[in-house]
């Protein structure tokens, strides 16, 4: 006997694709206009990771009410938000995050791409052992995501003396790349 169980998309997949545009709209500004981006990097880094977080909160109440839900889209968007919530109301938090944002953002990368990564095993577990098909369901690219924005967090990291331009063009990927995510799994 087979069982189907769909998530029926409902706000979170308009707000998840509008946020996650806007997103990858930030990304490409960053390639476009590196200088202003940079003088901006504090604010649009926390509302970057707080779409995030907001996107992923939104996925998970309509996880849940077609009860197929997992805590990792919950515990990420919950990260997502509450590292935006320090940086946005911490004016210290602030000041560290524009001093160095390669490793704020990279931190943050890397979270989320964790998460992710955890989420798509689990997203493969619900298709293949479950036969249960969920709204953003592709744990491939789920996983390809995930290990794209681990990657981009940890070259952050580690190189954030490379300059203006490199930590600009680094928050741009990281933008599309979590954009992209973000649509995919709303859409």
């Amino acid at each position: 006997m087979q069982v189907e169980s769909y998530v029926k998309p409902g706000i979170s997949r308009i707000v998840g694709i509008v946020l996650g545009a806007l997103m990858v709209v930030a990304g490409v500004s960053c390639f476009a206009e590196p200088v202003r981006a940079y003088g901006a990097f504090g604010w649009l880094a926390a509302l970057a990771v707080l779409v995030d977080g907001i996107g992923k909160m939104l996925l998970h109440l309509d996880e849940r009410r077609a009860d197929v839900t997992d805590v990792y889209t919950l515990a990420g968007g919950v990260a997502s938000v509450v590292f935006a919530a320090i940086l946005l109301t911490n004016q210290m938090a602030m000041d560290a995050a524009e001093v160095g944002v390669a490793y704020a953002v990279g931190v943050w990368a890397v979270i989320a791409g964790s998460v992710r990564i955890v989420r798509s095993f689990r997203l493969r577990y619900l298709q293949r052992v479950l036969d249960v098909h969920v709204v953003g369901s592709n744990w491939d690219v789920a996983l390809l995501t995930g290990l794209a924005l681990v990657v981009v967090g940890l070259f952050g990291m580690a190189n954030p003396a490379l300059g203006m331009l490199t930590i600009t063009w680094e928050v741009g990927l990281v933008l599309l790349v979590a954009g992209a995510s973000l649509i995919t799994a709303t859409a």
